[in-house]
């Protein structure tokens, strides 16, 4: 989720959409493998090159703020459901233009971009969390 329609339509009026590929990020953690195969595509690099790249993403980011041996703000592997359905009504017409964008110019994106582009995944929620 992000307001990334309005970040990539400038992209898109100033450059030819076939030199724009455009993934998501869960769909590319899903098969890292084969998001691999279509950047190394993209980017038209030959098999050797492509073959001595990773297979595999990063599934979290590090923790800078972590001290001691423990985190002070370990990570969150859910938010509360009232948050998240704050967050779903302000994403979800973002993400729609998005979608229309994509859609609208899949004609014109390089062969390495997923069509339909997949949606963003619903977060997990909790009814009531606590803070600790």
């Amino acid at each position: 989720m992000g307001c990334y329609a309005q970040q990539l339509e400038p992209w898109f009026a100033a450059f030819d959409r076939r030199q724009i590929l455009v993934l998501e990020m869960s769909a590319t953690l899903a098969d890292a493998a084969g998001a691999v195969a279509r950047l190394a595509s993209f980017v038209r690099l030959d098999a050797g090159a492509a073959a001595a790249l990773p297979r595999s993403f990063p599934r979290s980011n590090a923790n800078p703020y972590a001290g001691g041996g423990r985190a002070r703000w370990p990570k969150q592997e859910a938010i509360t459901c009232a948050c998240r359905d704050a967050l779903d009504a302000f994403f979800d017409p973002w993400n729609a233009r998005l979608y229309a964008l994509l859609a609208a110019t899949a004609d014109a994106a390089p062969p390495e971009e997923p069509r339909p582009f997949p949606r963003f995944p619903r977060f997990p929620c909790a009814a009531n969390r606590s803070r600790s």
